[in-house]
């Protein structure tokens, strides 16, 4: 399920590979764990195989039993007291990116994201931060392949400008959007890395996108920086 979940979708030819073992083997364990209603399939011509929304249920509530779910919400009140905005912390499913959990800023005009809240990973600052981390340039390519779909007005809606952009993301170690994915909010947001430098989640600020344009963001992104940092050295995912 771990490789699925790195590589998804994925067949189960290259599971095969990946791992190893023979495709036979591969298959029956694929096919035991969708009977479980653990992994589904893509609905695509080719048969491809992703993590369900059941195994991302319990992915959560193992986020929040383990004690990492404490230690992300340390860290996040930590970044909301000292910067009074909202603040989000959010997971990849397939390819998408979900808020598992949010603390909502202190401002009288703040932005709200409803927990389980999902957007593309090349659309929102976390799914961003997640995918310029991921190392696996396939996979990358793989999501941006699918085409991209203009959410606002600013929305960048050619492939070739968001290569540009997980580029600028990987140069700076932060991902910004300004009113790409919802009209009038900016947010910033950096990867959570487990301990072997894959991109696990993601830490994020969210605002009115008129404070966003006047805001330090290389200053909020260290303070975003040094939370994700120690969140994944406390905890893992």
């Amino acid at each position: 399920m771990e490789e699925v979940a790195a590589r998804q979708p994925v067949g189960v030819s290259d599971l095969a590979r990946a791992l190893g073992l023979p495709k036979t083997t591969v298959q029956r364990a694929i096919m035991s764990l969708a009977e479980g209603g653990w992994l589904r399939t893509t609905g695509t011509e080719v048969t491809r195989w992703r993590i369900s929304h059941r195994a991302l249920s319990v992915g959560l509530a193992g986020i929040r039993g383990s004690g990492l779910d404490e230690i992300a919400h340390e860290e996040m009140r930590k970044v909301r007291d000292q910067t009074s905005e909202s603040v989000h912390l959010a997971v990849r499913d397939g390819d998408d990116v979900v808020i598992v959990s949010r603390l909502d800023g202190t401002r009288s005009v703040r932005t709200y994201l409803e927990l389980g809240t999902r957007a593309p990973l090349y659309v929102s600052s976390s799914g961003r931060a997640i995918l310029a981390s991921v190392a696996d340039e396939s996979d990358v390519e793989r999501v941006l392949s699918h085409g991209v779909r203009r959410w606002t007005d600013r929305s960048l809606s050619d492939v070739a400008a968001l290569r540009s952009e997980l580029q600028r993301t990987r140069e700076r170690g932060y991902a910004l959007n300004a009113g790409e994915w919802r009209e009038g909010i900016g947010g910033i947001g950096v990867a959570i890395l487990d301990r072997r430098r894959r991109p696990q989640a993601a830490l994020s600020i969210s605002m009115p996108l008129s404070r966003y344009e006047q805001a330090d963001l290389p200053g909020l992104a260290e303070l975003l920086t040094e939370a994700a940092q120690r969140i994944g050295q406390l905890g893992e995912i």
